[in-house]
């Protein structure tokens, strides 16, 4: 896991600096803050903007799985 994407604020109250995690390559964590006391939060809600960035082959994973999870529970459901 790598911190990228560093950006220092000045004048925004608490907040210290925004920044992004690369968790893996697949998984990027966008616009986390760091709050004076050495806090960090993840970004607040907003609509159309992406706290996350999936790699299209995660995502392929992802669907694959909800894809059985959901074919294993009609089996169970028919039972």
């Amino acid at each position: 896991m790598q911190i990228t994407n560093l950006r220092p604020v000045e004048g925004a109250g608490s907040v210290l600096a925004r920044f992004d995690i690369e968790v893996t390559p697949e998984i990027k964590l966008l616009d986390w803050s760091l709050k004076k006391g050495g806090r960090v939060f993840p970004p607040s809600p907003r609509h159309g903007s992406p706290a996350a960035h999936l790699a299209p082959t995660l995502i392929a994973e992802i669907t694959r799985l909800a894809m059985e999870g959901v074919r294993q529970h009609d089996r169970t459901a028919a039972a």
